[in-house]
């Protein structure tokens, strides 16, 4: 297998919200696999909806130096509607709702059926609230995965696409990539990268690992479900184990890769 290794430096400020917060816009500590995924899907110029990179190859993250949180206050506008289009199969009549409508007013049949309509409204919800951010982080991120992939993502790095970023599309990233190496899986206690499950002296993160695509009959995409890793994210590196863990030699660390 081989390996490679690159440093991701947020050049301000950095977020990866968690989705599932509503009054608090609230980051990760450090970028989801999700993120990283596609930061190097960014650089190799793949459309958005593209999943193809997330079987290529397995990912190891380290934190470099302390994360300074900061808070600001926002302005959140709520741009994606709610609202659906119901049509009377009776009569054709059509209503925009948030649930689908018992009767029509129109025949007074209970005969409506929804339909895919692009909906455009006026005015969006908007509300104030706090949101944290990342000031200037900086990650190492290391992938071992086939020759051939791993190649490709260098050269991508090194010359992408794309300008490249890493959570909002506004937080660009400064990356230093380095030559691809060869790998090979050793069993070590002295860890240099976050580790999956729960382990002592760690800060745990619930992070979106990848993406699962739903389909219909037809082919086209239907749903996207995210699929979470629990990390264990170590106060210090290099992080020490009871027991030996199977780890990926770099050469001068032992990384994890999940």
């Amino acid at each position: 297998m081989w390996g490679l290794k690159f440093k991701c430096e947020g050049i301000y400020f950095v977020s990866f919200r968690k989705p599932v917060t509503t009054s608090l816009s609230l980051t990760y500590k450090l970028p989801p696999f999700t993120a990283v995924r596609g930061l190097i899907a960014n650089a190799l110029g793949f459309p958005r909806d593209s999943f193809e990179i997330q079987d290529w190859f397995k990912i190891g993250m380290k934190i470099e130096g302390k994360i300074e949180v900061g808070r600001e206050m926002v302005k959140f506008l709520k741009m994606i509607s709610r609202k659906l289009f119901y049509r009377c199969k009776s009569c054709g009549f059509e209503k925009m709702s948030d649930s689908k409508p018992k009767m029509c007013p129109n025949c007074g049949e209970k005969n409506f059926v929804k339909v895919e309509k692009n909906i455009y409204e006026r005015t969006f919800p908007s509300s104030p609230i706090y949101r944290e951010f990342l000031i200037m982080p900086k990650y190492w991120i290391y992938l071992v995965g086939e020759e051939k992939k791993i190649k490709e993502i260098f050269e991508a790095l090194r010359n992408p696409k794309r300008p490249l970023y890493i959570g909002a599309s506004d937080d660009l990233v400064d990356i230093s990539v380095f030559e691809p190496v060869k790998v090979k899986e050793v069993e070590e206690n002295k860890i240099n990268s976050i580790l999956d499950g729960i382990y002592e002296n760690c800060t745990l993160e619930k992070l979106p690992y990848k993406f699962v695509p739903i389909k219909d009959k037809k082919g086209k995409l239907k749903e996207v479900y995210s699929e979470y890793k629990l990390v264990s994210i170590p106060n210090k590196f290099p992080y020490l184990t009871e027991k030996p863990l199977k780890l990926w030699d770099f050469g001068d660390e032992f990384i994890r890769v999940i």
